[in-house]
């Protein structure tokens, strides 16, 4: 039996299985145990309750009942499966079905229910949005393997899985630890602490007030005598990381209504927002948000871009502004404040060191990343090795999956069959 039988199917990594393996249609390897009787409907779910509400939606609990009439009937382990949404779901204890479109799943007596999960999550179905696929499902044949071979797969799948979790864990723990890697430097930099020699000299430093040392250079042009130049606006700008991206021109943009006119050298703030902490040093001209202000540096460029950027300054911007439902901080809020300001060399000297954290921090967000999207790779890898029969050895003296399923078909067949109620 091939795959290839149904047009509309699932798929699996490899045709061709073991001599000791088997392909099953679906009645086989699933019971349908879905009953369309007794599943919540969502505007009945509640927050609390003795049994968990499975719907197919991605968290794992919908909601909760007390309703232990309405609890699932079926053997556990078992699987819930989104018709719609294909998500897929493991459970070990007792629920509810939850909303439309669930399909309650019990592994068949021939298959591993762990097994069956991992089934599920290596085959891939037509996607057809959100539509229904349990049809799809129907039709699939699955792959079987001998009932102590699926559990050495099992066995194997979660050991591997355990090591790549760990692994992903620690790859988003420096993902994490990168932005707070960037305010310590920061912080240490404006309290004069980042270089050695900065603290020899104490009283070198002064505070100004932001206006002393950044001018405020608002230039609002019509489109039209920019069209051509880049348009810059707050979501060009990652939130606590210098520098603009992914933008286009004024007539790319179809903008129509005026902008601040920016030159190369300026520093682009945006004041909507400032908790958000978006700076951009340019180094061409263009037209950015009125919403964004193009500042003149009065000392180091860089020093006071990442000045902006800091903790201390985005503290007391934040506090500076009244308003609730949308922050902004004005231009007179913006020129009073505080501002610490080191020897030019020291400007220079700490602008330096920031843009090594900065470049640095990028570096281990970037490589972070890389290496999540090869654990991603390397999970369904194995996966896809696992249904192809080459993640763990065969074992001759296991009991061959066509000699198991013929005696589950021959007991399903014997088993008196459920009388149908019939519908009040």
């Amino acid at each position: 039996m091939s795959k290839s039988q149904h047009a509309e199917c699932g798929t699996w990594p490899s045709d061709n299985l073991p001599s000791s393996w088997e392909w099953a249609e679906f009645e086989d390897f699933f019971y349908d145990r879905t009953n369309s009787i007794k599943k919540i409907q969502k505007k009945d779910y509640c927050e609390f309750g003795e049994y968990p509400i499975i719907d197919q939606g991605n968290e794992l609990i919908g909601g909760y009942s007390n309703a232990r009439e309405k609890v699932a009937q079926t053997s556990l382990p078992c699987i819930v499966w989104g018709d719609h949404t294909r998500c897929i779901k493991y459970l070990t204890q007792e629920f509810i079905q939850g909303a439309d479109g669930v399909k309650v799943l019990e592994p068949s007596p021939a298959i591993d229910p762990r097994f069956s999960y991992l089934a599920m999550l290596c085959v891939t179905l037509p996607n057809k949005g959100y539509s229904r696929h349990f049809k799809f499902l129907k039709a699939t044949i699955f792959p079987v393997p001998p009932l102590a071979e699926q559990r050495r797969i099992v066995a194997k799948l979660d050991s591997l899985t355990a090591c790549i979790a760990r692994a992903r864990a620690e790859l988003e723990r420096v993902r994490k630890l990168t932005p707070v890697l960037r305010d310590k430097a920061l912080v240490t930099a404006f309290n004069g602490n980042l270089l050695i020699f900065s603290k020899s000299e104490p009283a070198a430093w002064i505070t100004k007030p932001f206006g002393e040392v950044g001018e405020i250079a608002s230039n609002l042009v019509p489109p039209e005598e920019i069209e051509n130049l880049p348009h810059i606006a707050p979501n060009h700008i990652r939130s606590g990381i210098p520098g603009a991206e992914g933008f286009k021109t004024i007539s790319e943009d179809k903008v129509i209504s005026a902008k601040n006119r920016f030159f190369a050298g300026q520093i682009i703030y945006s004041k909507i927002r400032p908790n958000l902490r978006k700076v951009a040093l340019v180094d061409f001209e263009g037209g950015c948000s009125a919403d964004m202000y193009p500042i003149n540096a009065r000392c180091n460029a860089k020093y006071l871009m990442y000045w902006l950027l800091s903790p201390q300054f985005t503290n007391m911007a934040t506090k500076s502004d009244g308003r609730t439902v949308l922050p902004k901080i004005n231009q007179k809020a913006l020129n009073a404040i505080p501002t610490p300001v080191a020897p030019i060399e020291l400007q220079k000297a700490i602008a330096l060191t920031l843009d090594k954290v900065f470049e640095r921090s990028k570096r281990f967000e970037t490589e972070s990343q890389r290496a999540l999207t090869l654990l991603d790779r390397l999970e369904s890898s194995l996966l896809a090795k696992a249904f192809r029969g080459e993640l763990v050895p065969q074992n001759p003296n296991d009991e061959p999956a066509s000699v198991l399923l013929d005696r589950i078909r021959t007991e399903r067949a014997a088993a008196p069959k459920p009388k149908r109620k019939r519908k009040a």
